[in-house]
């Protein structure tokens, strides 16, 4: 569902398995949403802004598969987070893990002189956006 536990700062990302779990149990997530390489509007932005104001304490992250990270979310405010994502038609499901993700698109897509083809159409589709 695009939902992490969030380390406590100090920790690198690599394996915490010997760990105490008192050590790494968070209090907080982060929240990856899926973006599908489509162009986004201006409400979408507006959107993920004020979720990030909200609820992540003024921040996010643009991943490199081109999804968008929220951290600092507490679980109690993930079902107003997919309320509003779903508002815009963004979802956290198959944001992350191991399943398929977002397609690179290109912002020239479509209006470059020299394309061979438009890809946006086939990309859309196959991520399922609308």
């Amino acid at each position: 569902m695009g939902l992490y536990t969030q380390r406590e700062q100090g920790y690198d990302g690599t394996w915490t398995g010997e760990e105490n779990t008192d050590t790494i149990e968070a209090k907080y997530f982060m929240m990856r949403v899926r973006s599908d390489g489509k162009p986004m509007s201006a409400a979408t932005v507006r959107a993920l802004g004020q979720i990030s104001t909200d609820f992540a304490r003024d921040t996010a992250d643009i991943g490199d598969r081109e999804n968008v990270q929220f951290h600092w979310i507490r679980i109690e405010d993930v079902p107003e987070i997919w309320d509003r994502l779903a508002s815009v038609g963004l979802t956290t499901t198959e944001a992350c893990g191991d399943c398929p993700r977002a397609i690179h698109g290109s912002p020239l897509a479509g209006d470059s002189v020299d394309e061979i083809l438009d890809p946006r159409r086939r990309s859309t589709k196959s991520c399922g956006a609308s």
